[in-house]
């Protein structure tokens, strides 16, 4: 269990493999510059079911690119270059996961700038996940190594939009999850629930 955490703890670079895992585990940023971010939506990067910013899941990677908020296939060794890796500050907040048939298959928040349109994201609390979804929110789940998660679904059949929020810190078989446990990842996806997993290249 150690070793889950020590893994989730560590900052590496936002890889996209080629299957449909990512590498993504923390921002880049110092303290300092987190501490001075303030958590409201940017522009271009709200957080909403299924999409953040212009990219929705489910895209092909030209139409994503087409948004203009993506770079194409940068190197990233020793991984597989990156598919779509978001321009500028950006690339340090939240990384696209591309399948085989060259489409986003979900997006992975693990910085703290984009936020939904209640203001949540990474930081935000279980407590204030509830306040914001009231009864559109899941109970508590098993997701990613072991932890706690939770989601919120729009939309019926194959109109269905996903955002899951993972509580990174609090792991299923330590203890129930807390109303002050903090999101460390908010996944969006379309027709099936995010994965909620980060993992190395």
């Amino acid at each position: 269990m150690n070793t889950v955490r020590s893994l989730l703890a560590a900052a590496v670079a936002a890889t996209v493999c080629s299957t449909t895992l990512v590498a993504a585990t923390a921002s880049a940023e110092t303290p300092a510059e987190r501490s001075a971010e303030t958590p409201a939506p940017a522009p271009g990067r709200v957080i909403k079911p299924g999409q953040v910013g212009q990219a929705v899941a489910g895209m092909t990677v030209a139409e994503a690119l087409a948004t203009g908020e993506f770079d194409a296939d940068v190197p990233a060794p020793p991984c597989d270059p990156i598919r779509l890796r978001p321009k500028g500050v950006w690339r340090h907040q939240y990384a696209v996961l591309v399948n085989q048939q060259d489409r986003i298959a979900e997006i992975a928040v693990f910085g703290t700038r984009p936020r939904t349109v209640q203001g949540l994201g990474v930081g935000s609390t279980n407590r204030e996940v509830k306040q914001a979804y009231g009864p559109r929110l899941s109970a508590p789940v098993e997701v990613g190594f072991g932890q706690w998660g939770r989601f919120v679904r729009r939309g019926t059949g194959a109109e269905r939009r996903w955002i899951g929020f993972l509580f990174g810190e609090a792991f299923v078989a330590d203890r129930p999850l807390r109303g002050r446990d903090e999101v460390t990842l908010v996944g969006v996806r379309t027709r099936f629930k995010p994965g909620l997993v980060l993992d190395g290249c």
